[in-house]
């Protein structure tokens, strides 16, 4: 199994540290995509050093949504994950990721995450929501019929957006491990 890591960036010095907390889980086969938003040669810089594939997204402002959806479109893997730039993967992150979905290959799953700010776990009751479920939770297959995360709506709460119309497609399958550090 192939998993594609997504990571929309402006380019942020939180990248570094993205790119540190993902780079030695990867195996032979996995892609780390670095989007940006328009050229970003510091994220590019950055990335080079982590050996990552970096591509310029589209201009948009859009608190990553243009780049999740061009990054899916470019996607190898069998399986997407998320990562924005500011965030950490959870040091065995990808592993939990590969035993589980083993398990269970043909349905997406909601992991938790931990806001550092707040040093809460979410999600908090099996609902997908806004406040309930983030960008870094959700892993998927990689549907031909995944819908855009950039629908027209507001971008900042498109992530609960896309796992609803992904889960309620596919359906859901909620686990219990964090994946994600959210800074």
């Amino acid at each position: 199994m192939r998993l594609t890591v997504i990571t929309p960036t402006l380019g942020r010095e939180t990248l570094r540290d993205t790119l540190a907390s993902i780079a030695p889980q990867l195996r032979i086969g996995d892609e780390h995509l670095v989007i940006g938003d328009g050229p970003q040669p510091d994220a590019a810089a950055m990335c080079a050093e982590f050996v990552v594939s970096y591509h310029d997204g589209p201009v948009s402002r859009s608190y990553g949504t243009a780049q999740r959806d061009h990054g899916i479109g470019i996607a190898r893997g069998d399986w997407l994950l998320f990562c924005d730039d500011d965030d950490l993967f959870a040091p065995d992150a990808l592993a939990t990721v590969r035993r589980v979905v083993a398990d269970n290959p043909a349905t997406p799953h909601v992991f938790r995450m931990r806001r550092q700010r707040y040093g809460d776990v979410l999600w908090a009751d099996r609902d997908v929501r806004e406040g309930n479920v983030g960008t870094p939770m959700i892993v998927t297959p990689r549907y031909d019929d995944l819908p855009l995360w950039a629908d027209g709506q507001m971008s900042y709460t498109a992530d609960h957006r896309f796992i609803k119309r992904v889960t309620d497609a596919h359906g859901i399958a909620w686990r219990e491990e964090v994946i994600c550090i959210v800074r």
